[in-house]
């Protein structure tokens, strides 16, 4: 039954994740063919920023989140949840801050201010999606977040080819983003979670420190991922950092399918770590053999199709992109291990191992991509961007199987403590 139950939740949450995807990947190639590539650089670097700006307002908590609500019982959620929300009360003050700030400094008409909305947005959908994925409510967040991207996707297409202009775009992304946050906050009281509020502030400190190594990782990745195309704009400029965003979205729409996988098996996994060690070591062997099959067969398609794929995605204009694409191509089967690996490390509890291994392959790879990009432009890019993740694998793939391997993971996993853990 429970296997049952899995395979369902990840169709689900793969589909509506393919839908979201299938709309951002639709939109994007529209607003490339449409606003040219400097202005598209503009965008999908302070569309990168808004991500991170999103992530680092309350780091980690998303992850915690998803874990101890999948343990916590009913009567402890609205605590759990509440609190949850007081911690990314910053965010909108912060957002448009950063936003207006940027804005002035570039001078680019609002983009920066509708992105820095759209960021803060973001962090309070990922909270609500993080709480649906605990108490397996994939069905639920699929069917918003695909009604959220492609409302973004069409208003953005319609006004691109009227306006011509990516600070609509922008805009785009922020309102409908408010949007979907009402909405789902109204789906989670619908279904009987009800956030409670109070001052609770030595709770809350706990919270925010217990989140830490779980923030250490998603930004980490984050960065780590980020950091060819954002080396790129600071060294070579806007219009090849447009080319090698093109190409590096095709390879991020890929990684969905390891990324659902790991989102779906976090709960459960999180469950079995408690009392059921060699079903835990099971599931994971099976996930990281099924996820290194995908990703090989992946990176060959994209590595023998990379010619075509860009000049008819994205015209003759982007012609240099597709020797960028057959290099990173090679980081598909490193990029989708990571996220199981993630996920099986987190969910037993040793975040601050994986947080460690994050840290240190930020170390190694920061520096060898930004030399490979001063040395070598577009194509040292995409060799620094392969060697990074190869890094982080290889550092993540070791510990795994410590923790795998040893009957003590039983007694690092810690019991939340229920006034503190599940509010």
């Amino acid at each position: 039954m429970e296997r049952a139950q899995l395979v369902t939740r990840f169709a689900s949450l793969f589909t509506g994740t393919v839908v979201v995807r299938a709309a951002a990947f639709a939109a994007s190639v529209v607003v490339i063919r449409l606003v040219g590539p400097s202005d598209f650089g503009a965008f999908s670097v302070g569309l990168t920023l808004a991500v991170l700006f999103a992530l680092c307002v309350n780091p980690g908590m998303d992850d915690l989140l998803v874990r101890e609500v999948a343990r916590a019982p009913q009567p402890h959620l609205g605590w759990l949840v509440g609190d949850a929300i007081l911690l990314r009360a910053p965010a909108l003050p912060l957002g448009l801050l950063g936003g207006i700030l940027a804005d002035r400094v570039t001078q680019t008409g609002g983009l920066y201010v509708a992105l820095g909305l759209y960021g803060a947005g973001h962090t309070y959908l990922m909270l609500l999606g993080a709480v649906m994925r605990g108490r397996g409510s994939m069905h639920t967040q699929s069917l918003l977040l695909s009604a959220h991207m492609t409302t973004i996707a069409l208003v953005s297409i319609v006004g691109c080819f009227l306006t011509h202009s990516v600070v609509l775009v922008a805009g785009v992304y922020a309102a409908a983003t408010v949007a979907a946050v009402a909405i789902g906050y109204t789906l989670l009281l619908r279904k009987g979670i009800r956030p409670m509020y109070a001052w609770r502030a030595p709770v809350w400190k706990h919270q925010a420190r217990v989140s830490i190594p779980f923030g250490v990782t998603l930004v980490g990745l984050l960065l780590l991922d980020r950091q060819a195309l954002v080396w790129v704009a600071i060294l070579r400029g806007q219009t090849d950092a447009g080319w090698f965003s093109s190409v590096y979205n095709l390879v991020l729409a890929l990684t969905n399918l390891p990324m659902v996988a790991a989102a779906v098996a976090m709960p459960h996994l999180a469950r079995l770590a408690h009392s059921h060690l060699a079903e835990l070591r099971r599931l994971s062997l099976h996930l990281l053999r099924i996820t290194l099959a995908i990703a090989i067969v992946s990176a060959a398609a994209l590595h023998i199709l990379a010619d075509p794929l860009v000049l008819y995605l994205f015209g003759p204009e982007y012609a240099d992109s597709a020797a960028v694409l057959r290099l990173l191509a090679f980081s598909v089967p490193p990029f989708f291990l990571t996220f199981v690996l993630i996920g099986i490390l987190e969910a037993v509890d040793q975040q601050k191992v994986c947080a460690t291994a994050m840290l240190q392959a930020l170390v190694i790879a920061a520096p060898l991509a930004g030399a490979a990009v001063w040395r070598f432009g577009l194509d040292g890019a995409a060799i620094g961007y392969v060697i990074a993740h190869v890094v982080l694998t290889v550092l993540l793939l070791w510990r795994t199987r410590q923790v795998l391997r040893t009957n003590g993971v039983v007694h690092d996993v810690r019991v939340p403590r229920p006034g503190v853990a599940h509010g």
